[in-house]
């Protein structure tokens, strides 16, 4: 299978920006979901924050550490493995996933690991497993984003390569642009990658103007309402002010009067359901309760000992359904 690459200007522009500037790019070209793409924070350490971002094509593999290799004693004897990254364009990048029971119980890449990566023009390893010898590691300038650090590496070996893995609930495929740096690991999809150094100026510029209003004198919240009115969006977000007193007709005005028809629909529908649900999670005793207390107040009006404050502080109840008398 032919595998995808950018052209060398495109693959320079992108490797210089910082992870978060190419994720804010990719959200506005609308690539794909913002809950995707990129490796949750607890997964992954970057072990040398201070090193240039990471940028290369990904060799997958997966491996095993506390049963020992059907064929081979070292972990690094392993020519197949080797052949296969050497397959994958350049610069590579190996993601390898740990499918131990307890992944990190040892550590596949150390120095020598990371010696013959260089060698093979790979410039990191990303794994949710464990890595070691991080001075020599460092030494070489290898990148390193790994869930752990480990002593030993035990029967570490690559037991599958070349097909899609899994890292912290992100799916990588061979040939993955994958992106690295002190905030994290993500992919960059292909299909739109050329498009991130224009949108990403553009970005740059825009945060770049807001940032020099802020610590200007001209700064005023109207000010920053409208500067911000004027990013891009999704168009959920809400102008300052736009809603006066926070009250529930405040937001449904707002709603009405900014939104499309299906907006107001998903609104409608979540406003009444809430009231349903309310009603439903009632228990009977504590409806009865309700209705006897209604014809109390009729009567007597409403000021009964005991209920006074729960009816001033809330006088027509959780989300307009009726006082809930206390017991």
């Amino acid at each position: 299978m032919r595998l995808l690459r950018l052209r060398k200007s495109d693959f320079e522009q992108i490797r210089k920006l910082d992870t978060y500037t190419v994720s804010n790019a990719i959200e506005r070209l609308k690539a794909r979901p913002r809950n995707e793409g990129s490796v949750p924070g607890p997964v992954l350490h970057c072990q040398f924050p201070h090193f240039e971002p990471m940028l290369g094509y990904a060799a997958t593999g997966r491996i095993r550490s506390t049963s020992a290799p059907v064929s081979g004693r070292a972990y690094h004897e392993n020519m197949h493995w080797w052949r296969y990254v050497a397959s994958i364009p350049e610069p590579r990048v190996m993601v390898i996933q740990d499918v131990d029971e307890q992944p990190g119980a040892a550590a596949l890449v150390g120095e020598l690991h990371a010696v013959i990566g260089r060698a093979l023009k790979c410039v990191g390893y990303v794994t949710n497993g464990a890595v070691r010898d991080l001075p020599g590691v460092e030494s070489v300038g290898f990148h390193l984003f790994a869930g752990s650090v480990a002593v030993s590496h035990m029967y570490a070996h690559v037991s599958e390569y070349g097909r899609p893995i899994q890292i912290g609930g992100l799916e990588i495929r061979p040939g993955d642009l994958i992106h690295g740096d002190r905030h994290g690991v993500q992919t960059v999809p292909l299909t739109i990658a050329s498009q991130i150094p224009e949108m990403a100026s553009e970005i740059l510029r825009e945060e770049r103007e807001l940032k020099e209003f802020c610590q200007s004198p001209r700064f005023s919240l109207q000010g920053l309402d409208e500067k911000l009115q004027k990013l891009p969006g999704d168009g959920f977000e809400m102008p300052l002010g736009a809603l006066g007193a926070r009250s529930d007709a405040g937001i449904e005005h707002y709603v009405f009067r900014n939104s499309q028809p299906a907006m107001l629909r998903f609104w409608g529908c979540c406003r009444g359901a809430s009231h349903r649900v309310l009603g439903m999670l009632r228990r009977p005793e504590q409806r009865q309760d309700e209705r006897n207390f209604e014809r109390a107040s009729s009567s007597r009006g409403w000021r009964r000992k005991g209920r006074q404050k729960d009816f001033a502080a809330d006088p027509g109840g959780v989300f307009g359904t009726g006082p809930i008398p206390t017991n």
